[in-house]
Formats: structure tokens, sequence, C-alpha cells
């Protein structure tokens, strides 16, 4: 699984590459500091697209690879968690898998990508 992982982590193309990706970025991390039982936000530490899949006219399902790390900063500040300092530790990095699936509302005037 490991191997599975390292081998997606390479494939990709940087998030901020397109639209859609940071479209899926956004709401990736904001989803993890809501579900993660922390008091501390998560940052994107790395993010790549590894695939954007269309699936009918209006939605598009993205498989983002995200690196992640704690910050310094309460999920009650109301930061935003690019703007806080990483906690120093170099064993706190994360590593998020997932797809988003994004409407055509949420992606007008995305390049296409992949």
């Amino acid at each position: 699984v490991f191997a599975a992982a390292q081998i997606l982590h390479c494939s990709g193309i940087p998030c901020s590459s397109s639209t859609e990706g940071l479209t899926a970025l956004k709401g990736t991390i904001a989803q993890v500091n809501v579900e993660f039982a922390t008091s501390n936000l998560f940052a994107v530490v790395n993010c790549e697209l590894n695939e954007r899949i269309p699936f009918g006219e209006r939605i598009v399902f993205i498989n983002l690879t995200i690196d992640i790390q704690e910050t310094v900063c309460n999920k009650s500040s109301g930061l935003d968690p690019a703007n806080c300092s990483l906690i120093p530790n170099p064993d706190a990095d994360l590593l998020v898998m997932g797809r988003v699936a994004l409407t055509a509302s949420a992606t007008a005037g995305a390049p296409p990508v992949g």
C-alpha cells in the first residue's frame, strides 16, 4: 500500500496549476479541519492532482494527494490555515488521498486538466 501511495504521490501535477485542483483542495482541507480530532488547524504542505474524471455533463471527479501538517493555530481562531505557522515536527506530516466531486457551478471557467 505504501508503494502505491508513493507512486501516486509522484505522478500528479501541482493543484495550483488548475482552477479545479484549487477548488478541490480548498474543499478537502476544510473537511479535514472539521473531521480531525485535534484542537489545531491543518495546513497544506504539498498538493498534487492525480486524475480528472468527467462524470456526465456537470460533474468531474478530482483525485488528489495532499500532504498536510498541523499548525499552531487553534480551530476556533477563524484564521486561514495557509497563514499559520507549522508545528516544527517532521513526524507530524500526514498524507491524504481522496476523490472530490465538483459540479459545473464549482468549476465554472476551469480549464481542462489531465
